[in-house]
Protein backbone atom coordinates (compact mmCIF):
# COMPACT_ATOMS: atom_id res chain seq x y z
CA UNK A 1 0.00 0.00 0.00
CA UNK A 2 0.87 3.44 -1.44
CA UNK A 3 0.60 6.09 1.07
CA UNK A 4 1.62 9.95 0.68
CA UNK A 5 2.80 11.49 4.36
CA UNK A 6 1.24 15.36 4.63
CA UNK A 7 4.25 17.57 4.15
CA UNK A 8 3.90 19.93 7.25
CA UNK A 9 5.57 23.63 8.00
CA UNK A 10 5.55 24.77 11.34
CA UNK A 11 5.85 28.87 12.52
CA UNK A 12 6.25 30.06 15.74
CA UNK A 13 8.89 32.20 16.97
CA UNK A 14 9.49 30.11 19.96
CA UNK A 15 11.56 26.97 19.70
CA UNK A 16 10.86 25.03 22.12
CA UNK A 17 7.15 24.98 21.09
CA UNK A 18 8.40 24.34 17.26
CA UNK A 19 10.56 21.23 18.78
CA UNK A 20 7.64 19.82 20.83
CA UNK A 21 5.15 20.01 17.78
CA UNK A 22 7.81 18.23 15.64
CA UNK A 23 8.23 15.56 17.96
CA UNK A 24 4.13 14.78 18.29
CA UNK A 25 3.59 15.15 14.79
CA UNK A 26 6.10 12.72 13.95
CA UNK A 27 4.73 9.93 16.03
CA UNK A 28 1.78 10.30 13.34
CA UNK A 29 2.50 8.45 10.33
CA UNK A 30 1.25 10.36 7.81
CA UNK A 31 2.25 12.95 9.03
CA UNK A 32 6.05 14.79 7.89
CA UNK A 33 7.40 18.10 9.09
CA UNK A 34 9.51 19.39 6.21
CA UNK A 35 10.66 22.83 7.67
CA UNK A 36 9.83 25.80 10.38
CA UNK A 37 10.22 29.33 10.33
CA UNK A 38 11.10 31.23 13.78
CA UNK A 39 10.87 34.48 11.90
CA UNK A 40 8.57 36.63 9.87
CA UNK A 41 11.78 37.55 7.51
CA UNK A 42 12.62 34.09 6.00
CA UNK A 43 8.78 32.41 6.51
CA UNK A 44 7.68 33.12 3.06
CA UNK A 45 11.05 31.79 0.85
CA UNK A 46 11.08 28.90 3.69
CA UNK A 47 8.06 27.72 2.75
CA UNK A 48 8.70 28.02 -1.20
CA UNK A 49 11.54 25.88 -0.65
CA UNK A 50 10.14 23.05 1.46
CA UNK A 51 6.89 22.68 -0.61
CA UNK A 52 4.83 22.04 2.15
CA UNK A 53 0.81 21.23 1.83
CA UNK A 54 0.17 22.60 5.65
CA UNK A 55 1.19 25.35 7.27
CA UNK A 56 0.57 25.65 10.90
CA UNK A 57 0.93 29.02 11.62
CA UNK A 58 0.94 30.45 15.53
CA UNK A 59 -0.27 34.14 16.43
CA UNK A 60 2.45 36.10 17.14
CA UNK A 61 2.83 39.07 19.48
CA UNK A 62 6.65 39.87 19.35
CA UNK A 63 7.75 41.77 16.06
CA UNK A 64 8.62 38.94 13.91
CA UNK A 65 5.81 39.81 11.63
CA UNK A 66 4.51 36.89 10.83
CA UNK A 67 1.17 38.15 10.21
CA UNK A 68 1.77 40.19 7.44
CA UNK A 69 3.69 37.35 5.51
CA UNK A 70 0.00 35.68 5.53
CA UNK A 71 -0.79 37.84 3.00
CA UNK A 72 1.30 36.63 0.23
CA UNK A 73 0.02 33.26 0.27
Amino acid sequence: MITNKIRIHLADDHQALIDGLTNLLQTVPNFEVVGNSLSGTTFYNDVLQNNADKLLLFYMTTSTHFYHQQDCI
